[in-house]
Parts: C-alpha cells; structure tokens; sequence
C-alpha cells in the first residue's frame, strides 16, 4: 500500500522518530518516491509511487489542506486548492462528502486536525492519540515505532480477524489504535482529544423499488458509464482485466471514452481461463495486453511485507498483487479497476444472506457463509482463554447488519460491502497504488446512491451486468466469458462464437495423464498447500513461541498444524483462508523481535523484482 503517515506532536522527537519509524514498514522498491511536506507544525511523509495524486494547500490564515487520491471536481484546480476552498465556504464535512478513492485531511489556524476518507472507507486510515499528541498512517503497525505507544493485543481485534479472516468493528491486532469508519469525520484538538462523526456513510433507501425494469436498468447503466467517463478525465490510465463481467464492463465503457490505447494488465499464465478471455478482449479493444505471470516461490518475501504494512486488517490470502506493481509503475499513472463490481452492481453476494429455511434474507445465513473463511467462535475463545469473547463479537455483527436501514438484502448489501468488500477485495488495489494508482468506477458515489435504492429483482444474481454486456457491449458479450472453471461460454452466442465453445470445449476435455495443470489462476494462487503457501507457513513458525503468553499453545496446535502436516481443503479457497489467516496472526506478531509487546523489527525487507 501507499504509506502516508502524519503526526502533531508537542514532542518534537518524538514525532521525529515516530515518522522515521513508519518509513521502515514499506518495501523496498526502486522507483518509490519519499516525500516529507510540513503544514505548520503537522509532519507528513508518504512512500508512493512517483506519479501518486498527492497535493496540499496552506492558506495565509493558517488552514491548511492535503488529499492523496483522487476527489473528482470540474475544475482546473488541483485536489488540495479546490477541497480549501470548499470547506472555506461549507465546513470541514466536505472532507467527507467528496466522490473518489482518497483521504482528505485539514489542520486549521487553532490546530485542530481533520480527517475522512472515501465514503466507503476503502481507503485505510489508522489513528492513535491522547490529549496532547495526535498520530494518523495507512498503516496500523505504524505506530509501534511511536516512543509514548506501548503495543499491546488487543484481543477483541484478533478474535474479529479469526473470525472473519479480517477486521471487524474498526478494531486492529492493538489496543488504542483503531480504522476511520466510513463515510466518518474525525477531528481532534489539543486537551479534547477524538471525536467521530457520521457525515456521508452510505444508506439504503427505496427510490426505485417499483420502477419499470427496463428503467432501472436504463438508469444503473447511464450512471455507470459516467463513472467511468468521470475516472478517464482524470488522465491517461492502465486497466486491470480479468476474464469475467466486472472488468469487461469496465473495459467497454472506456473504450467509449479513451482517445488513446489503454494498456491491459492481466495476472496469470497463457493456458489460464482468465487469460484467454481477458486476451480475447484486450484484441477486440484494439489494445495490447501485459500479462503479469505470479510466481508462487515469492510468497515468503511478499507474506511479511504485508504483514508488517495491513496488520492482518485485510484478508492474507494471496500475494499476487504485488507482483504487478512493478508491470503497472511502467504504464501509466493510474490503473483502473473493476473491483467491488460483483458486490455494488452485480448483488452476486445477496445469496450469501438469502436463508432457505425461512425464504428470507437475515444474518444468519449471511455470517454463517462469512464464517466459513473463519474459525468457529468458541475455538477463538478457547485459543485466547477468554469464555464469550468471540461469541460477544458475534453478536456485535449482528448488532451492525440490525442497524442498517432498509429491507433485509438491503442489510446484507451493506454488510457485505463494508467488511468482506472493504478488508479483503479493496486490499488489492491498496497493493497495486504502489505502482499506479487505482480507480474503482463501481463505487462511484452516484452509482452507489442508485444501487442503495434498488429493489433485489434490478441487480440480483448479476442481472444489471448481464444486461449492460449484453445491449450495450454486444461484441464483448459474443466473447468467452472466464466464470471460474472450464466453462467460458459467451453471454450471447454468434454461430462463429458457438463452434469455436464447441471446438475448445472438446479440446479442454481430451485427457492427458501426467501433465494435467491447473488452468484457474486464483486457484494456483490461493491453494494453501502450494509450494509458495508452504513456504510461508515455515517461515511463520518461528513465530510461534512469541504467542505463548496469549494464545493456548495446544489449541493453536489443532488450528494451524505445524508446516510439515498438509491441511485438509476441500475447497481450497474457502477452506484454506482460516489456516491463512492464523499464519498471517503469527507473522504480525513476529513484527517484534522479543513477542507482541516489544520493540517493532526495523529491518527493511528487499523485495524481489516485479
């Protein structure tokens, strides 16, 4: 991830070492630019990509504003500038209340700090203060190298991790240092210390239910061909293809818009699903396509960089998206994406609540397919010997999806997006903005506002996709369409079409014994029995000691075999993402040389060339 990180210190060296501290949590990559911006007396550094939108504005009367990201404005002024201006004229909430992937934040002329991210909080940022100092980074083991921070587990935060395969309730593996919520303002002030307030988060509403179809249909596709149209204003960009719907769609409508050709990044080997139809498309396009094979052997050097710079605050599950940063640094700026497609417009994840025994949408059904990727409760609360504690976090959840407004799938909508969709799949792209940064056109302000207004029948079961591929981008629909498996029929069938499906799909079936391969990339990627995880799981057994003192030895045990045993998967992605996540547990820890509560490892990893 881009590393930025400020601090408002009285303790002058404090906040010296606090800041060269964090430095060290990033990777060692060639190309990053390091960038140290003083705003009166707030200290920033960022570690970034050279080309990272980053800019800030001090006025005379003291205020000052700085964004990294992206907020999308009409006009010629840059980020910071047009930002002051508007909170200059409506308040500091405009720091909250702006459409894009960023963090926004202002210091005022009595030194008071201001801070808000993207409405969906996708954008990570940590905070840990008292009265008299206050600390912010993208990071949540930054502030380990604070002298006043003494790191301590919080043990709330690691049963949500455990349970779910990443955060919950915006807690983090430390007491005292917690994630901005989305759609939040922070503020803090000398002798006040931290509030939070509410000011853009998303909600459900009913606007379109009874709405013709053919309307709403009408009305989702116009909003998201302005969203991507809104994210090519911005500059010249790379695009993130895979085989299936979200990034097709993505790719379609910027053809629309691109006067240029726009490079296509797609990750995995020649012989994959994903890769002959990302490669059919990127042709159609007329754009040249740069795929990014992932060796599998990396792994144990990318596993501590990203837990030493998430905190186990998003899924560790794969390891793959580092591996483009470097292909993505040497295209253009920014890279745009169809992440979180499948969840906002596709309502793909609706299902996951729908429970069948009482023909209803509740949260039961919904955690329960949550907890597949995690540990059962009571395991947790055996593991760190606190009775309840688990089962407590639980019924937080449930606490959280009762208090969403609108109708049931509404609840699991929003659930949905802001825990699985913002720890685990916006973890991808916080990995790739180290090399470009990245655009998310399917959460787009207005089309999210939409969506939150839909009735299920509009976009369930991916229907809204299949309908935009299908009217609007015909030729694209008449191309394979990667759906996780040998089956890559097209959405529409041309006769040309229909005899190439029958001609590879015969192909696909001929059996050679002994050289069969595993032809689905995310499968390679996340089987945690592969070369690459075994790997990991050693290097993350020297860690084990270090949890002595917190967790029950001989449950951990049953939890996480030692690396020598392999774990029973019998679906590899489901399966193997609680053994992931407990790896990922005993490296985080193992940031400290002498247990959780000591002084961080400083040593700057080096990182394999991309």
């Amino acid at each position: 991830m881009t590393l930025f990180t400020g601090t408002l210190d009285a303790n002058a060296q404090w906040a010296r070492l606090f800041l060269e501290g964090s430095r060290k949590l990033a990777p060692d990559l060639p190309w990053l630019k390091h960038t140290d911006t003083r705003l009166g007396r707030l200290a920033l550094t960022l570690d970034s990509a050279p080309q990272a939108p980053y800019s800030t504005f001090e006025a005379p009367s003291g205020q000052s504003v700085f964004v990294l990201g992206d907020i999308l404005h009409t006009t010629q002024l840059d980020n910071a500038t047009w930002l002051h201006s508007q909170c200059r004229e409506n308040g500091p909430e405009m720091l909250a209340r702006q459409n894009g992937y960023h963090l926004t934040g202002m210091i005022d002329e009595h030194e008071t700090i201001y801070l808000a991210a993207d409405q969906l909080g996708l954008m990570p940022v940590y905070y840990w203060g008292g009265t008299d100092h206050f600390c912010f980074s993208t990071s949540p083991n930054a502030f380990c190298s604070h002298p006043g921070f003494t790191a301590k587990p919080d043990l709330m935060g690691i049963a949500g991790i455990l349970l779910t395969m990443h955060a919950t309730a915006n807690r983090t593996t430390w007491q005292d240092v917690k994630r901005l919520p989305p759609g939040h303002l922070l503020r803090w002030r000398k002798g006040e210390g931290i509030r939070l307030s509410d000011v853009n988060s998303l909600k459900a509403h009913d606007s379109y239910f009874g709405w013709p179809p053919s309307r709403c249909q009408n009305l989702i596709q116009n909003s998201f061909n302005e969203a991507v149209q809104r994210l090519d204003k911005l500059g010249e960009t790379s695009v993130l293809l895979s085989g299936g719907l979200d990034s097709r769609l993505v790719a379609g409508c910027l053809r629309w818009h691109a006067r240029y050709k726009v490079p296509v990044v797609t990750l995995g080997e020649s012989t994959d699903y994903e890769m002959q139809c990302a490669r059919r498309v990127s042709a159609s396009l007329g754009w040249s396509m740069h795929p990014v094979p992932v060796n599998l052997d990396a792994y144990p050097t990318w596993a501590p960089i990203q837990a030493r710079l998430e905190g186990m605050q998003s899924s560790f599950v794969e390891f793959m998206w580092w591996q483009a940063a470097g292909t993505v640094n040497k295209l253009k700026p920014r890279i745009m994406t169809g992440l979180l497609g499948d969840s906002v417009m596709g309502g793909s994840h609706l299902a996951e609540g729908f429970n069948k025994d009482f023909s209803e949408y509740d949260f039961r059904a919904q955690f329960k397919s949550v907890n597949r990727l995690g540990f059962k409760a009571e395991v947790i609360s055996k593991l760190i010997g606190q009775p309840g504690l688990a089962e407590a976090i639980v019924e937080e959840l449930h606490k959280t999806w009762s208090g969403y407004d609108g109708m049931s799938f509404q609840k699991c909508w929003l659930f949905d997006l802001h825990h699985r969709q913002r720890h685990h799949v916006s973890g991808a792209a916080w990995r790739l903005s180290y090399g470009a940064w990245p655009t998310y056109p399917y959460v787009d302000l207005d089309l999210l506002n939409i969506m939150a207004g839909m009735a299920a029948s509009a976009f369930a079961e991916r229907l809204a996709q299949i309908n935009m591929l299908s009217n609007k981008l015909p030729r694209l629909a008449a191309l394979p369409l990667d759906r996780g498996g040998p089956d890559i029929r097209p959405l529409i069938f041309s006769q040309a079409s229909k005899l190439r499906h029958i001609m590879l799909s015969r192909f696909d079936s001929w059996k050679f014994p002994g050289k069969q391969i595993e032809r689905r990339q995310f499968v390679r990627h996340y089987d945690v029995n592969s070369q690459g995880w075994h790997a990991v799981r050693q290097l993350a057994e020297n860690y084990r000691p270090l949890t002595r003192d917190l967790l029950d030895a001989e449950t951990l045990e049953d939890m996480l075999p030692r690396p020598s045993t392999p774990l029973v998967t019998p679906d590899p992605i489901v399966d193997g993402a609680r053994y992931k996540t407990m790896t990922g547990l005993l490296l985080q820890l193992g940031t400290f040389k002498n247990g959780p509560t000591h002084e961080p490892n400083h040593d700057r990893a080096g990182c394999p060339p991309t």
